[in-house]
């Protein structure tokens, strides 16, 4: 009786961790991007400070909550939307009024443009698996609103235009 009682708790458990919020924080940190035929480098962005705030916060709720870092490229987003493996993405790198800057597979700049991203988030129902996105980095806010198009429900922007590297 006690086995049944441990292995009860046990299945309890691991089906409270299964309903967890969890965080996909997608990150782009392109090394060069590609202008008037030539390379120009990007500035850098303190992406392990955002980590460890990103941590420390979700440490400091209390609550249990699975975290994923993965690299912002189109085929990583559109396979875990369609996965819906998370409830909530963070996005961390550079904006552009049109478009935000993923990365390809050398690490340069790939500019997804925003209605292109909508369409993204939209297709595949995934939209049912994200209720919360937050935008960290240039231009967010109109980044943002592409998301809430999307039918996301909750999105949070950072207040700045520009961040600071």
């Amino acid at each position: 009786a006690a086995e049944a009682a441990e292995a009860a708790e046990a299945a309890e458990a691991a089906e409270a961790a299964d309903e967890a919020p969890s965080v996909l924080m997608l990150y782009s940190v392109p090394l060069v991007c590609e202008m008037g035929g030539g390379l120009m480098p990007l500035d850098p962005i303190d992406l392990e400070a955002e980590k460890v705030l990103l941590r420390r916060s979700l440490r400091e709720s209390g609550r249990q909550v699975r975290v994923a870092y993965e690299v912002a490229m189109v085929d990583n987003l559109r396979s875990l939307l369609t996965r819906g493996v998370f409830s909530c993405l963070h996005f961390s790198g550079h904006g552009h009024p049109n478009s935000l800057a993923f990365e390809d597979l050398c690490g340069a700049a790939h500019f997804i443009p925003l209605p292109l991203l909508e369409q993204l988030i939209s297709a595949g129902d995934s939209t049912h698996a994200v209720r919360l996105v937050f935008v960290n980095c240039c231009y967010s806010g109109v980044a943002a609103q592409h998301f809430v198009d999307a039918g996301i429900p909750h999105v949070v922007c950072s207040p700045l235009r520009r961040r600071r590297a």
